[in-house]
């Protein structure tokens, strides 16, 4: 078991943090930077700490909207995308 969180309350943590579990495994998926013995010793990682969310493709709860704390916050994105000439304006 951990030393600091108990089995139940990493198990816990790790299915509130599945979502961010499934985009950590799809950034190594896609590392350039990382190679297999990298990759594998990651996954092994997660295997340990988080068996479930680690053999998971998705998540049972669905992803948070945050649309709206966004717009809230920072105001009309397509706005602030359209006023910018980055790679993912139209």
């Amino acid at each position: 078991g951990d030393l600091i969180l108990g089995d139940e309350e990493r198990m816990l943590l790790c299915h509130e943090l599945c979502v961010e579990i499934q985009t950590y495994k799809l950034i190594l998926r896609n590392a350039l930077n990382i190679d297999d013995t990298k990759y594998n010793a990651s996954m092994e990682e997660l295997q340990s700490s988080c068996p479930r969310e680690a053999a998971l493709r998705q998540c049972e709860d669905h992803t948070p909207n945050i649309k709206e704390k966004l717009l809230n916050s920072r105001g009309d994105l397509r706005k602030l995308g359209s006023n910018r000439g980055g790679r993912h304006s139209a």
